[in-house]
């Protein structure tokens, strides 16, 4: 497995996204070994149109924390995210 490769196709999933990758990659796997009544490991191509098949659920999150920041943050609670959303463009 390429694991460089899905660690950049994954990027800004969560831990609970990146199971649901794994999950659907071992599903597709299942299923792959069902058909052909043999054992069949995960592999790239399962990770892949797993990893294809989840969107991040951080963007969402990303998305309102970016206007917490940008409209609630006078006393600097959200100083530290302001930092973090600079320096990652909001992406992870």
């Amino acid at each position: 497995m390429d694991l460089d490769a899905v660690a950049g196709a994954t990027e800004g999933m969560s831990g609970a996204d990146l199971r649901l990758v794994c999950e659907d990659a071992a599903e597709r796997a299942l299923k792959a070994a069902i058909r052909s009544s043999s054992v069949q490991p995960i592999g790239d191509a399962e990770l892949r149109e797993a990893v294809k098949a989840t969107r991040p659920s951080t963007t969402a999150w990303l998305e309102s924390a970016r206007n917490h920041v940008r409209y609630a943050n006078a006393a600097g609670e959200y100083d530290e995210l302001a930092d973090y959303l600079r320096r990652t463009g909001g992406r992870r």
